[in-house]
């Protein structure tokens, strides 16, 4: 017996993906900060930046493996399967932006360059999650949607601790 034993096996559980995503989007804030101060020669600057290109790639990677995979075994909805074939492309084009990015931050040459190469992921990032968190997510999820393929919001994240809290209570 796990400690998972009592939890359907249909059960996905997001909740993790709400604070992973704020996680990035806090750290691509630090870093803008840092490319206008003109800190990207600081060892932390740049243990830092590896550090969020593995831990995005880590999240991605996941998704694209295994969480839309099992999200596609339980819609039917030709709508919210290509929900989640534009998840997967929105990977590759942040890939391609994060890799530019990463070309300006290994030369730190500074200036406009950078700090446009260091908005456009930002903002695609998160253009990204907020499309993910308010339109995939909730596809996982036909039976409880609200309006059409959205409904669960970034604010739902209570909602969310609330249903686990039942989970744990009822077990």
């Amino acid at each position: 017996m796990t400690m998972n034993d009592h939890r359907p096996t249909t059960t996905i559980d997001l909740f993790g993906m709400y604070p992973a995503h704020d996680a990035r989007m806090r750290y691509l804030i630090r870093l803008t900060a840092t490319v206008a101060e003109d800190r990207l020669g600081e060892p932390s600057v740049r243990v830092g930046w590896e550090t969020f290109l593995r831990q995005l790639d880590r999240h991605h990677s996941t998704e694209d493996a295994a969480l839309w995979p099992l999200v596609r075994t339980a819609v039917e909805d030709p709508a919210d399967l290509a929900i989640l074939d534009e998840m997967e492309a929105e990977h590759e084009g942040i890939e391609e932006l994060l890799s530019k990015m990463e070309a300006g931050i290994a030369n730190s040459a500074g200036g406009l360059q950078l700090r446009s190469d260091v908005d456009a992921p930002a903002a695609a990032l998160d253009t990204h999650f907020t499309h993910e968190e308010q339109v995939a997510l909730p596809a996982r999820r036909p039976h409880r949607r609200r309006t059409g393929v959205g409904g669960i919001r970034r604010g739902n994240a209570q909602t969310q601790r609330a249903s686990r809290r039942d989970w744990e209570t009822a077990r």
